[in-house]
C-alpha cells in the first residue's frame, strides 16, 4: 500500500475493498465514521481552529456536528436512493395480488 498521498487515492481505486462490500456493510462504516467524529468532537474542534483560525465554539457546534451529519446521511442514504431498495438482504416473495383478494 502506498504512503505517498499523490498515489493514495489511485491505490484506493485499485484496492476494490470499498466496492466490493455489501451496502449494509457501506452503511456501518459510515455511521461508525460519524459517530467516531462526534465522539472525537473536541480534538477535531482544535484541528479546525489551529487550521482556519475559526473560533472553537464554531468548530464544534457548527462543523464537527455538520461533518458527522453528513456521514450519517450518507449511510442512510446508500440503502434508499433511485426509488430503489440496495440489495442488503434476500428479498421475501410475496404471492401474486390476486391471491389476496
Amino acid at each position: 500500500m502506498s504512503h505517498n498521498f499523490r498515489d493514495a487515492p489511485l491505490a484506493a481505486l485499485d484496492d476494490q475493498h470499498w466496492r466490493g462490500l455489501p451496502p449494509a456493510k457501506r452503511k456501518q462504516v459510515l455511521i461508525a465514521f460519524a459517530e467516531q467524529i462526534l465522539a472525537h468532537r473536541e480534538e477535531l474542534a482544535w484541528l479546525e481552529t489551529v487550521d482556519m483560525g475559526k473560533p472553537i465554539r464554531y468548530a464544534r457546534s457548527v462543523d464537527v456536528n455538520s461533518t458527522a451529519n453528513c456521514m450519517r446521511w450518507y449511510g442512510e442514504a446508500i440503502d434508499k436512493v433511485y426509488r430503489e431498495i440496495a440489495p442488503t438482504a434476500p428479498r421475501r416473495r410475496w404471492p401474486p395480488a390476486t391471491a389476496w383478494c
